[in-house]
């Protein structure tokens, strides 16, 4: 019988600090060759993560301690427990059709072994780790990704049916806020791991005991980790996850002309 352990991971806690630079690399040039377009001012994430893509707003200037809100959150009324509603958060988002992400096998297995299992290990509390890569195969498979932009005129009519009261509305009509404008995210991820002899015997213990680490901070991803029989186990990440983004802050209007999209508004680094 399959036996299934959810396991809530905080933000990041799929992907090791010291694989940052791989998994960033990598998913940079697979969303380019998916979708065929220049990327070169969106910023990628460090860890696979469902939150502060598009519509992440931030006071003032693009700094972690500034932000005002993530995603959904800056909205009332978007259930983002609906995928579609997710996608394209309840209509103001405008979604490009998807492309198939195509990896080597070397690079998935880069992804794999050097970022994902080395972090589930220390989830699921398991000293050492691999001692050896011939330990383990992986195989890693992602869904088709999709670029989101921002709909301009469907988010300002948005906001101009906030009431005056509204701290949004207020902020926004100052041009004091940086938005994320346009992100990239794939439909999922998933790992199926086949594991050595010594090494399974210390997972299938912890997966029935249910031993994970309870303390692990904010909640950002749901992964599951299904086992398929003695030594396989398939870890999914059944949400879309947000691999780039795009910020931006309105220019001074000064003697320019609004536009209905955001190709007036300066875009600005971002700190990820």
């Amino acid at each position: 019988m399959k036996k299934t352990l959810l396991l809530n991971l905080l933000m990041g806690s799929i992907l090791l600090l010291s694989s940052c630079a791989s998994y960033n690399s990598i998913m940079r040039k697979a969303v380019k060759n998916s979708l065929g377009k220049d990327f070169n001012s969106y910023s990628t994430f460090s860890y696979p993560t469902n939150n502060f893509g598009l519509i992440t707003t931030f006071e003032n200037e693009l700094a972690s301690e500034n932000q005002y809100c993530a995603m959904a959150a800056c909205l009332d009324g978007i259930d983002i427990t609906k995928k579609e509603e997710w996608l394209n958060l309840g209509g103001l988002a405008d979604v490009g059709e998807g492309g198939s992400i195509k990896l080597s096998e070397k690079k998935k297995n880069k992804i794999s072994v050097d970022a994902v299992l080395p972090k589930l290990w220390d989830v699921l509390g398991i000293e050492g780790g691999i001692e050896n890569e011939r330990e383990v195969k992986t195989t890693l498979n992602i869904g088709t990704a999709h670029v989101r932009f921002l709909n301009k005129k469907k988010f300002e009519e948005y906001i101009d049916s906030l009431p005056d009261n509204n701290k949004y509305k207020q902020k926004y009509n100052l041009g004091s806020l940086v938005l994320i404008v346009s992100d990239v995210v794939v439909e999922y991820m998933s790992v199926k791991i086949e594991v050595s002899n010594k090494l399974k015997t210390e997972l299938d213990a912890k997966i029935e005991a249910g031993q994970i680490t309870e303390n692990i901070g904010k909640i950002d991803l749901s992964v599951k980790i299904e086992k398929i029989s003695s030594g396989t186990y398939i870890l999914t990440i059944d949400k879309p996850v947000i691999v780039l983004r795009l910020a931006k802050k309105k220019r001074s209007t000064e003697g320019l002309i609004s536009r209905d999209n955001f190709d007036d508004w300066e875009v600005v680094k971002d700190y990820i």
